[in-house]
């Protein structure tokens, strides 16, 4: 259903455009018409580029989540994690409304785990909470990048 409304939205971006217009400056809705009808000035190839980048973003973060998991005892399989993961993260696009958005993700993730891949509540729990860990870590090293970015932009 999100594919296809994506996909609406992105074939009716203009007409979608000129109905948020009468949202007042600055309106979220106006915010989102204005990216889709930028989208649409992107030729197919970046748009399939951008596509694909994605899909190997998201096939990595899988294959870590589901090693992770692995490493962690208990026998996953692939195609429980990747639906656990799938799931999880379309979720994880509303999440992120909700005050404390985190616990959120983790709620979920800990009941798609227990749900369909068969995971206790204990496995489950321990589980998330490593991969949690590595999240943290990875942006905490991610930051260090952009610290040295910045300050090269600093310095010229």
């Amino acid at each position: 259903m999100g594919g296809l409304l994506l996909i609406a939205l992105f074939n009716g971006a203009e007409r979608f455009h000129a109905w948020s217009l009468q949202k007042e400056e600055g309106h979220p809705i106006r915010q989102v018409s204005a990216a889709f009808l930028s989208l649409t000035k992107l030729s197919w190839s970046r748009i399939t580029q951008a596509f694909v980048y994605s899909a190997l973003g998201h096939t990595t973060a899988f294959i870590g989540v589901w090693l992770s998991l692995q490493a962690l005892g208990g026998s996953p399989t692939a195609i429980d994690i990747a639906f656990a993961y799938l799931v999880g993260t379309c979720c994880g696009t509303v999440a992120f409304l909700f005050p404390g958005s985190q616990f959120t993700w983790d709620a979920i993730f800990i009941g798609l785990l227990t749900s369909a891949a068969g995971y206790d509540l204990a496995q489950a729990t321990g589980g998330v909470a490593v991969l949690r860990i590595e999240q943290i870590a990875m942006m905490l090293f991610g930051a260090l990048p952009l610290l040295w970015l910045l300050w090269k932009l600093k310095r010229s």
